[in-house]
C-alpha cells in the first residue's frame, strides 16, 4: 500500500465542525432573540414613564396635561407622538400615544419594537403611575 500524503480536513471532520456549530446557533439564537425582546420592552415602559412624568409635571405647573398629537404612520407602521406642554416644549416619541379623553393623566402608549416579528409594545398608565405592559402582534 501507499500512503497518501494528505492536507486538509475529511469531509467528516468538517461535517461534525458544521453540525457543532448549528447545535450551538440552535441554542442561543433563541435566547438571543428573548434578550432584544424584553430589551425592547424596556424601552418602551421607560419612554412610558417618561411620558407619565412629563404629563404630570405640566399638570403640576400649569393645571393641565399636555397635548398629545399623533404623526401619520409611515410604511413600517412606525408613528411618532408628540407631547407639547404650556410653555411651548415638545416632545417627541416613536409611537402611538392615546389618551382617555378624560384629563387624569391616563393613557395608552403603543411602541412598534422595531424586529422581524413585527410585534408590539402596548404600555397602559393609570393616574397613579401603575403601568401595565402587553405584547401584541
Amino acid at each position: 500500500m501507499c500512503k497518501r500524503d494528505t492536507k486538509g480536513f475529511s469531509l467528516i471532520e468538517l461535517l461534525i465542525v458544521i453540525m457543532i456549530i448549528a447545535i450551538l446557533a440552535a441554542i442561543l439564537l433563541p435566547k438571543y432573540y428573548a434578550f432584544t425582546d424584553d430589551t425592547r420592552k424596556n424601552a418602551a415602559l421607560a419612554e412610558a414613564k417618561s411620558i407619565w412624568s412629563i404629563e404630570h409635571t405640566n399638570y403640576a405647573n400649569y393645571g393641565y396635561y399636555p397635548v398629545i398629537s399623533n404623526g401619520v404612520p409611515d410604511g413600517a407602521g412606525n408613528t411618532q407622538s408628540k407631547l407639547t406642554l404650556a410653555d411651548g416644549t415638545v416632545y417627541t416619541f416613536d409611537g402611538t400615544l392615546t389618551s382617555t379623553g378624560i384629563p387624569d393623566g391616563n393613557f395608552t402608549y403603543t411602541k412598534w419594537n422595531g424586529s422581524v416579528t413585527n410585534k408590539l409594545w402596548t404600555i397602559t398608565c393609570d393616574p397613579n403611575g401603575n403601568m401595565i405592559e402587553t405584547q401584541g402582534t
